[in-house]
């Protein structure tokens, strides 16, 4: 959903899929650009791309052949535009149960339908289950504080992290993997120890009152919880809870694609680190694996060639007959 690198994600367009009351997709086809609800799974056709608009509800909608949905002052619903203008503008609305409605800003109508029958003239909101067409591990990461959400770091060993805090410049190791599950039309934020996060900051096995609805806002999404409060970071450690009832900047994530984090073992049969400062070395034999012993694997498109991230948020280079970790990488 981003490009690859440590930094901050860029802001980026969000992948859904639209199912109507009978739960059927929004689909647009390959011939003709046609549309119906008659897609009985999420797949290629039933992607649609979110591109912010001119406000914080606004969207343009985009097909998976970057056609925009239309429409004109009879309700006709298209999907054949290849710039957006102003019959492309939607604003979005949400209810309770997370569902969303769909509003053309110029007309101030509805979309709705069943499988041929697409149209965009309803006075009242018609109402759309809505579903991320993502890998579901992702990491977080806070707009507003510049930094990616994480399991704690216990303060006594062996200790089991009770708080998820949002500190890190970038998500390393597995403490900032976030599974997103999809549970009866929500989402349950999982952490990598398999403990769902509740409104109240905890960490529980079980998912039960730990469901969030989704809003999207501002080029960022909100997550919603059952009682109406948005999670947001909180304090000097950051802590992952739900408390204010309005979305702020404070309350607004970016997703991002996780990399593929490895440890690498040399042929003297120690771990490859940067230890001791910037130089790649295979010198460890610690048991407790350290995050200066974990590398970010990530592919250029330009070269075709694999990229080495280390924790100091430097990449591989060759420096004479050695490696060093204090490459810029782009």
């Amino acid at each position: 959903m981003t490009s690859n690198g440590s930094n901050a994600p860029d802001a980026f367009s969000w992948k859904f899929g639209f199912a109507n009351q009978k739960g059927k997709y929004l689909t647009a086809e390959k011939f003709g650009n046609k549309l119906n609800a008659s897609g009985a799974a999420l797949k290629a056709k039933q992607v649609w791309v979110l591109e912010h608009g001119k406000a914080a509800d606004e969207v343009y909608i985009k097909s998976s052949q970057k056609r925009y949905l239309a429409t004109d002052k009879y309700g006709n619903l298209t999907c054949n535009s290849e710039e957006p203008g102003e019959a492309e503008r939607f604003l979005l609305e949400y209810n309770d149960q997370g569902q969303w409605a769909f509003k053309s800003v110029p007309f101030n109508c509805y979309m709705y339908g069943e499988e041929d029958n697409m149209h965009c003239k309803s006075k009242n909101p018609e109402w759309w289950h809505i579903q991320l067409a993502i890998h579901p591990q992702v990491n977080l990461y806070n707009t507003n504080r510049k930094r990616y959400c994480h399991l704690e770091t216990p303060k006594v060993a062996d200790e089991q992290p009770q708080e998820v805090h949002g500190c890190q410049l970038i998500p390393w190791g597995s403490q900032a993997m976030i599974t997103l599950d999809y549970i009866d039309n929500k989402y349950a934020i999982k952490m990598c120890d398999g403990r769902y996060l509740h409104p109240d900051g905890s960490l529980q096995v079980s998912s039960d009152g730990a469901l969030y609805t989704l809003q999207v806002k501002s080029g960022g999404i909100a997550f919603r919880s059952s009682d109406g409060r948005f999670l947001t970071n909180i304090g000097s450690t950051a802590t992952l809870k739900a408390r204010n009832s309005k979305v702020t900047k404070d309350e607004l994530f970016l997703i991002k694609d996780s990399q593929p984090q490895v440890k690498l073992t040399g042929s003297n049969g120690k771990r490859v680190s940067i230890m001791q400062g910037i130089d790649v070395s295979s010198n460890q034999d610690d048991e407790e694996l350290s995050e200066k012993d974990i590398f970010q694997l990530e592919f250029d498109t330009a070269t075709k060639k694999w990229k080495f991230l280390a924790s100091n948020g430097k990449y591989w280079v060759m420096q004479g007959s050695g490696v060093q970790a204090n490459g810029e990488g782009r």
